[in-house]
């Protein structure tokens, strides 16, 4: 296709439009442009401590650990710069955690600064999507509406609401889909393939999933680009192969730390035979890539999406499951275009192998495919004859798009402060009892909500981290103390401050 041929000519020559618009830059289109761009910057931008309410436990394990190597270089095991962070039983992966260290190390620990990192990170992603549809199109209008699909719906914007490492994984997935659409199939420079060897390993070091999907991914560059760029690929892929070195070293030294948090999770047990596990593989796959239920219904976790709405819009899947058709007819030669393909397809592969089914954490790989995957379909729809016939069509999809966005940010700013007990709002309220009646605070270990809570919220009032102390299984708080956590059975204790699920009391003297 002629697309195709030039592609090598489109790539090394292009430009961000909007980076030479000289003195077309006030013309009224390019203005609305940029009013919905800082629209959608707007939306992302604004963190409220409402919705999400509370601070997850999750969450402040990330939070406090964080502010503990931003400190002294200590996690809250006392470990020194630890390759990836314990907590809760298993190990959360050192990206986004160290970065958020980094930027505590300037700012200073807060819950705020916390969500609004991972705010930055979700528009930031929307922005490389942004760049990636100007690269593709060379129109300012069709990636407009292309970050638009992304960015006013559901799935990635209520991602970046939280405090995981998953909200970074967005972001180095849409910049590795710019470098490698940046290189040709005929061309490689030593600069690209370093920078797709660093953003492989930045996702397989970000969340548990870009592991397996890191991986994938190589294969898949291997195989797309492989035949025409073998020095260049071999590069990029060797440079990605060094960086798991100090993963694989890491895991020889603390047998099954990387594995903790996928054992508990997954239905494949010691004894299926190969065919159970594949039946399995292949009933949970399909449940997770069936686009209708993430459209009508969503992730059913209300920690990850609030109830009401799909976690991605019909409009936008449709018009994605047109540019597949658009791909399959026009681009099937395309390196690029196969890579995104098989992108998209293998977008569930990790999920597919634990029970859950609809986690859009773990799926969260998909809605950055299929935001890619209209663009084909919006440059098909652009290049329409029938002006009457493209004017209908886009009339109806503005308007379907429309309603569904109106739709889910009223869901979403009604019934998103409802989520008290998924983020533990009431833990606050507790502890600030235990503050006011002064003294040493304990809290369980067991009570993962009340340990790692009160080391965060006792850090971000200036209390010594002496003062607070965690309670490891079989130890009991010694007479008078006060005590952080979920109600006991404790007649004689005497209650602080009852909030939510949580309460601060005193044991008997």
């Amino acid at each position: 296709m002629r697309h195709d041929q030039n592609l090598t000519r489109r790539t090394t020559s292009c430009r961000f439009p909007l980076m030479r618009l000289g003195s077309r830059a006030l013309q009224p289109h390019l203005l609305i442009v940029l009013g919905l761009l800082l629209l959608v910057s707007a939306l992302f931008l604004t963190v409220s401590p409402r919705n999400p309410p509370g601070f997850n436990h999750d969450e402040s394990a990330i939070a406090y650990n964080a502010a503990a190597l931003a400190a002294d270089g200590r996690d809250e095991y006392g470990a020194r710069f630890p390759l990836f962070i314990k907590s809760f039983g298993d190990y959360k992966s050192p990206v986004y955690v160290y970065a958020l260290a980094a930027v505590f190390k300037v700012t200073g620990p807060s819950t705020a600064v916390a969500r609004t990192f991972s705010a930055v990170l979700g528009l930031a992603a929307i922005l490389t999507l942004f760049g990636l549809a100007l690269l593709v199109t060379k129109r300012t209008v069709l990636s407009l509406a292309v970050t638009l699909g992304a960015g006013l719906s559901p799935w990635l914007f209520e991602v970046s609401r939280l405090v995981f490492e998953v909200a970074l994984e967005p972001l180095l997935i849409a910049g590795l889909l710019v470098a490698l659409y940046r290189v040709s199939a005929d061309r490689w420079r030593v600069a690209d393939a370093v920078a797709i060897g660093v953003l492989l390993a930045a996702i397989s070091y970000t969340y548990q999933a870009g592991k397996l999907l890191a991986v994938l991914y190589a294969i898949g560059i291997a195989a797309f680009y492989g035949r025409r760029q073998p020095k260049g690929v071999a590069l990029a892929l060797g440079l990605f192969g060094v960086t798991l070195a100090p993963l694989l070293a890491y895991n020889a030294r603390h047998p099954g730390a990387l594995s903790a948090r996928f054992a508990p999770l997954t239905y494949i047990h010691h004894g299926m035979s190969w065919w159970t596990i594949a039946s399995e593989f292949v009933k949970h796959y399909l449940s997770n890539m069936n686009l209708w239920e993430w459209a009508a219904h969503g992730d059913p976790n209300a920690r990850h999406h609030v109830p009401g709405t799909g976690s991605i819009f019909f409009v936008t899947t449709v018009i994605a499951l047109v540019g597949v058709v658009v791909v399959a007819l026009r681009h099937r030669s395309n390196a690029w275009w196969r890579f995104v393909i098989f992108g998209a397809l293998i977008s569930a592969v990790p999920s597919s192998l634990t029970a859950g089914l609809t986690h859009s954490l773990g799926m969260i790989a998909l809605p950055v495919f299929l935001a890619v995957l209209t663009i084909p379909a919006l440059e098909w729809i652009a290049s329409m004859q029938n002006v009457a016939v493209r004017s209908v069509v886009v009339a109806v999809l503005v308007l379907g798009f429309s309603a569904e966005a109106v739709r889910w940010q009223t869901v979403y700013h009604r019934d998103g402060p409802d989520r008290a007990d998924q983020f533990e709002a009431g833990f606050k309220g507790a502890f600030d009892g235990a503050l006011r009646h002064g003294g040493t605070i304990y809290a369980r270990r067991s009570d993962h909500g009340s340990y790692i809570g009160s080391l965060l919220f006792g850090l971000l009032a200036g209390r010594p981290r002496y003062s607070i102390v965690v309670l490891e299984d079989g130890q009991q708080p010694p007479p008078n103390a006060t005590v952080v956590g979920r109600p006991e059975d404790c007649p004689e204790c005497t209650v602080l401050t009852a909030s939510g699920e949580f309460e601060s009391y005193l044991t008997p003297g």
